[in-house]
Parts: structure tokens; sequence; C-alpha cells
């Protein structure tokens, strides 16, 4: 009986998913159409800076999107930016130093990151590396912050003096795109109560994809210090990393009422005081995650995640190393998560290690199918398992360091649904490897049709043994 129910409520939540998935895709697609672009370069020589070309091209961010505004009603660009720190209070009109600037994007402008700029001077977007020509947005305004070389904060009790509310916002924009980024040294501590919210990105309705971004060393006095999604908002994440953020609630992120799907994703020592180390999630916002980490981070509840009122899925999602006093892993108050080919593994708390419902619960809770839990299913009042729980050490590569990889000889391989991936079209893992890799001689558990996904972000890929060839 308790299968059938497993098994209905799999199927419901998935095709709730495609429509999301549908959604999203709808929203950040538009006509075909002549594309402006406007380039950003501190270092462009000019004299005139127009932005048409390297050699003049603005040297804010904010010059490009004050132009950009002058066009972007009835046409679609994109800002190609180089590398280098940009400060949102830089920029023709804006006021030195002022905690309430910050970079708004706009109605079908993408911003794009990781250009080497003048010198290089690239005419494509497959030509640029954000990981090498590091693109920063920062909201140390005041330029006196301690940070890595990069200029990126790397632990929120580095930020002093006075600093951005938020280094981005999105506010009712109908489709706009971050790529190629790194977002730091947000504060969100001002008097205005959405001024305590979204250190790092403020989207309060806003229809968003975020690709390649990395959020790290922001806060907020109340929640979400990476990032904030709010009031119907819609965001896709793909490759996004949430690195040493802090808040009240959501260290990393918060959501409420929205809609957020997060693939590839990484929350990684992310503090909150009270609820969401890693992500809260709160009334009646459903996210989606797929292949997402969660590791280090910390709160009172819900060292990684923090659900209210809420019912995400969470598919092929790994959880470690998070501490909270209550929900080590995950924290639940009337919610009804489902978890599918998850692991939670070395969480601590002092009431649920891996997952913990709030004795104050009237509704809801965690539904577990083909996953490994350390300590095996909490109590019915808290979650339903399948027969396929593991509990069995999943043998990380180096969990110590960050690295949860599995090892050749984990149970968690081939030990996955593969449904429910192949049913929403994600065919790679963390590591943009190929999903459902079948390794000889490891016994398949799982369910799906061959060769079955294993469980947890990271898929482990046999190794390919080429022939030595000698001279003769």
């Amino acid at each position: 009986m308790h299968q059938v129910i497993f098994t209905r409520r799999i199927a419901l939540l998935l095709a709730m998913l495609l429509g999301i998935l549908v959604t999203l895709e709808f929203t950040h697609t538009t006509r075909a159409q002549t594309v402006i672009v406007y380039r950003v370069d501190q270092d462009a020589p000019g004299p005139l800076h127009d932005g048409l070309t390297w050699t003049s091209a603005y040297t804010t961010l904010q010059d490009a999107l004050t132009q950009a505004r002058t066009v972007a009603p009835t046409n679609t660009l994109e800002i190609w930016v180089a590398k280098g720190v940009y400060y949102p209070d830089e920029g023709g009109g804006y006021i030195n130093n002022d905690p309430g600037t910050n970079f708004s994007l706009i109605n079908n402008v993408s911003l794009y990151g990781g250009f080497g700029g003048f010198g290089i001077n690239e005419t494509t977007r497959s030509q640029r590396n954000w990981a090498t020509h590091l693109t920063v947005l920062s909201g140390d305004i005041d330029q006196n912050d301690r940070t890595d070389p990069r200029g990126i904060v790397t632990a929120t009790a580095s930020i002093s003096g006075s600093n951005a509310y938020h280094v981005v916002t999105a506010n009712t924009v109908q489709t706009a795109t971050v790529d190629g980024f790194a977002i730091t040294a947000g504060k969100a501590n001002g008097a205005d109560f959405n001024d305590t919210l979204g250190g790092g990105m403020y989207n309060e309705g806003g229809n968003l994809m975020l690709t390649n971004v990395t959020f790290s060393g922001n806060l907020a006095d109340r929640r979400g210090g990476g990032m904030l999604n709010a009031s119907s908002s819609n965001s896709k994440l793909v490759n996004v990393t949430f690195d040493s953020n802090s808040a009240g609630t959501g260290g990393g992120m918060a959501n409420e009422f929205s809609t957020s799907l997060l693939i590839n994703v990484t929350f990684i020592s992310n503090r909150a005081t009270f609820e969401g180390g890693g992500m809260y999630d709160y009334y009646f916002d459903n996210p989606t995650l797929i292949n997402v980490i969660f590791h280090n981070n910390t709160a009172a509840y819900g060292g990684g995640i923090a659900n209210t009122y809420c019912i995400p899925t969470l598919i092929n999602v790994t959880f470690h190393g998070n501490s909270a006093d209550s929900g080590g892993g995950i924290y639940n108050y009337n919610s009804s998560p489902m978890l599918i080919n998850n692991i939670l593994w070395d969480n601590m708390a002092s009431n649920g290690a891996q997952i913990y419902r709030d004795a104050g619960s009237t509704i809801g809770i965690s539904t577990i199918n083909y996953s490994l839990v350390e300590g095996g299913c909490p109590d019915s009042s808290t979650a339903n398992c399948d027969a396929h729980l593991l509990t069995n050490d999943p043998q990380f590569v180096n969990a110590a360091h960050g690295d949860m990889r599995l090892q050749s000889s984990s149970p968690a391989i081939d030990a996955g649904d593969s449904d429910p991936l192949v049913t929403i079209g994600v065919a790679t893992d963390r590591d943009g490897k190929p999903r459902f890799v079948d390794i000889p001689g490891v016994v398949d558990t799982g369910t799906g049709g061959p060769p079955f996904v294993d469980l947890g972000a990271f898929e482990v890929v046999k190794n390919v043994y080429l022939p030595l060839i000698t001279k003769q």
C-alpha cells in the first residue's frame, strides 16, 4: 500500500515539475531578433566609450545598464563584461559610497561576465572563460573589506564599513540572465525592511536565469544572505555556488512564495542564526533541486535546508557535514519534502541529525525513496521510506575536504531510480559527466531501466584504460 502511494506521489510531482520546467523555459525564450551587444571593460582605452567595441567599451557596468534602459523596451540586449571588480556606486549619476545603489536588472537584458576584453577582443560569447577572466560584482563600495586577491570576500566577518544593501536586484523583470559572475560583499542591514533581505541578490517578482555564478561573503540581517526570491518570482539556477554567506534565515538562499529550479548547485559553509543554513523555503515555495550539494552549513534549525509550509522535491542531492540544534541535514515544519536518490551522511544535530520534523507540525512528513540515510529511516512521524533505503557508509572520496564523489566500492553506485532524471531530461551529474553509467561488477539495485543512476550529486564513471604502446 505504501509503495502505491509513493508511486502515485512521484508521478504527480514529476508532472508538476514538468509544468514548472516548461514555464521556466518559455519565460527565458525570446523571439528571434537582432541582439544589441554593449561591452564593459575597466581598461578600455577609448577615448570614446559607447560600448560598441572593446576599445570603446564602457568602463563601468552602471553606464552600460543606463544605456540599455533607453533601448531595452523594444530590443534584446546583451552586456559583455570583462574581467575585474565592478561596484554599483560607480558610473554617471550614482553617488559614491551610497549603500542604496545596486546593479538593477532590466527586462530582456542579459549580463555575461568572463571576457578578457580589450587586447583579447572576443567576438562571440563562446570565446569567454569565466574561470580565467573572473568578473566580480562587489558591494564593497568603500573598498575596505578584506578580500582575496581576486576581490572576493570569503567570510562575512571580513566585511567592514559601508556596503551595498544588495549587489544585484531584480524587480518584476519578465526575463533576465546573469551568467559568469562572482557576486560578493552585499550587506543587507538597512533601516527599510526590504534592505534587510537578499545581500547578494534581491529578486522580487523577477523571472531569472542564473548560470555559472558564485555568491560569496554576502550577508543579510533577516533573510537570504546570498540570494532572496520573493513575490511569485521564478528562478532557474544552473552551475551556481553559495559559499560562506550568512543571514538570520537562509544563509545561502531564501525563497518565499516563489518557484525555483536548482540544477548543479552547491551550498557550502553558509550560516543562519535561526533557520536554513544553506537554504530556507518559506510559505508555498516548492523548489526543485537536482544534483545539489549541501556541505558544512550551519543553523539553529536545518543546517542544510529548513522548510516551512512547502513541498520541495530533492533529486540526487547530497547532504554532508551540516549541523544544527535540530535537523542537521533537513528541518521541516508543516512541510512534505520528496527525496529521491539522496544521500544524507555525517550531518549533526541534537535532534534529528539527518532529518527532523518539528514537534509543532500538524501536517506533512518526508517521503524518502531510493536513498541512503545514516542511521536508517527516521520515525514514522517524520518520514515514510521505501524498501530500498540504504544505511551503509557511502564512501565519499574525501568528504573532510568537501569531495563528495563516490569511491568505486560505494554502495550508492547503480542504486537509484533513473525515471525522475529521464523524465525531466537531466542526463549529467554535478560535474557535467554522463549519468546512467553501468559499472561492471557492481550489483544493480536501482530501478527505472538500466543502466541505473547512482545516488547523490555525482555519478561514478568507469575508467577507460588505453593499451600501452611501446617503441620498437
